[in-house]
């Protein structure tokens, strides 16, 4: 994923981060190529076919996107993506969730890039978050708060035993698996035995 921020200043809605990783789910790292229809990318999504079609749009305008338009009936559009600085998986069960709407599983794509690798935690408020993001505080409040009570977010107050307060830290569950070992890495030395029973 590519980072969502300032979506106004870049005409985009966030949905439009639903459409840009359902559209990227379908990209072959080994051939390079990525050309879903629109019935593919609807399915995928939960979102219509007149909003993906103006989303596809928006995002090929933003450049986080380019597509190399068929002229020839019943044939896709072939998209490409610019080269990104860092790789965030996206689990393939956030497509899947039947628990979300459309709108959550957008807000959750946005707010993913708020999360520290790893830890997959944050101290941003909603209105820290809408401020980067470039949304008002209640588009992102109430898909957020349905986040957090259906288990997707989690929010946790930390004692402050000096100041006799809490700090509020924010962390993605383990509801979807976002952390993924990009590589397997076996050491030289380790050799496999099969063991014979008697």
């Amino acid at each position: 994923m590519p980072d969502f921020l300032k979506l106004k200043t870049q005409n985009l809605k966030y949905l439009d981060a639903l459409t840009y990783a359902s559209i990227r789910s379908f990209h072959n790292s080994t051939t390079d190529k990525c050309y879903p229809s629109y019935e593919k990318i609807m399915e995928r999504s939960g979102l219509s076919r007149g909003f993906i079609a103006d989303s596809i749009k928006r995002l090929e305008n933003s450049g986080l996107i380019n597509i190399n338009h068929s002229n020839r009936q019943g044939q896709c559009n072939q998209y490409k993506f610019k080269r990104l600085e860092r790789f965030e998986r996206i689990p393939y069960e956030l497509f899947t969730a039947t628990d979300l709407s459309v709108y959550e599983k957008a807000m959750l794509l946005c707010l993913r890039q708020f999360f520290n690798h790893g830890l997959l935690s944050t101290s941003f408020t909603i209105t820290t978050f809408a401020k980067h993001l470039g949304l008002t505080y209640k588009q992102v409040y109430n898909p957020y708060r349905a986040l957090v009570a259906k288990g997707y977010i989690t929010e946790v107050l930390i004692p402050n035993k000096r100041t006799d307060t809490c700090k509020r830290k924010v962390y993605l569950s383990g509801k979807l698996n976002w952390l993924y070992e990009y590589m397997k890495v076996v050491p030289a030395n380790v050799v496999s035995y099969k063991l014979k029973i008697a």
